[in-house]
């Protein structure tokens, strides 16, 4: 289970991978100046979650929930 709340502001976790990993995989998508809503996690596959881009309104999924933690209210 996921330690997020539902429907709050989430960012990238930079701490959760390594640097080349995010370069790699992550820094496209998931800029860590961005954020996006945690809608929560996907019931039939654990530790995966379901975001809503603030910037385009469009619905990802199926990205590790263990990778992002909640903004603080000055990154908001």
């Amino acid at each position: 289970m996921s330690k997020l709340k539902i429907n709050s502001f989430v960012i990238f976790d930079e701490n959760s991978t390594s640097k080349e990993n995010y370069e790699k995989y992550y820094k496209e998508i998931f800029p860590l100046d961005k954020l996006f809503v945690y809608l929560g996690e996907i019931k039939q596959a654990k530790g995966h979650c379901i975001l809503c881009d603030l910037d385009t309104g469009k619905v990802i999924g199926m990205y590790h929930s263990e990778n992002f933690r909640e903004a603080t209210e000055d990154e908001c």
